[in-house]
């Protein structure tokens, strides 16, 4: 199982078509609200990648904090942004916006 948070639809198209070929179980979801609900009952060690930019000034650094603090431990930045942008967060892992099993 892996989680995504995007706000983009063709990502999530993206990542849907690969999970499905690739029999993945993949969450997605648009909004921080959404991720919260869904993942609650998830394991710790649940695979979850964020896109850095949310719209409306929202940052997925930032609900990638919230995540972190809450004891989640596969956490990775999904953005078009260099991985120095993120040096700061330094159990934040960074990859670009393709599928990890495409």
């Amino acid at each position: 199982r892996v989680v995504l948070l995007d706000d983009d639809p063709l990502v999530h198209m993206n990542w849907k078509l690969a999970a499905k070929a690739a029999g993945v179980e993949l969450k997605a979801y648009k909004t921080g609200q959404d991720l919260a609900a869904g993942i609650a009952n998830l394991p710790k060690d649940t695979p979850v990648y964020i896109d850095s930019d949310l719209g409306n000034d929202i940052k997925g650094e930032d609900i990638a904090k919230d995540l972190h603090d809450k004891d989640f431990s596969d956490i990775t930045m999904a953005t078009g942004h260099a991985a120095g942008k993120f040096t700061h967060l330094p159990w934040l892992k960074v990859t670009g916006k393709e599928p990890p099993w495409a």
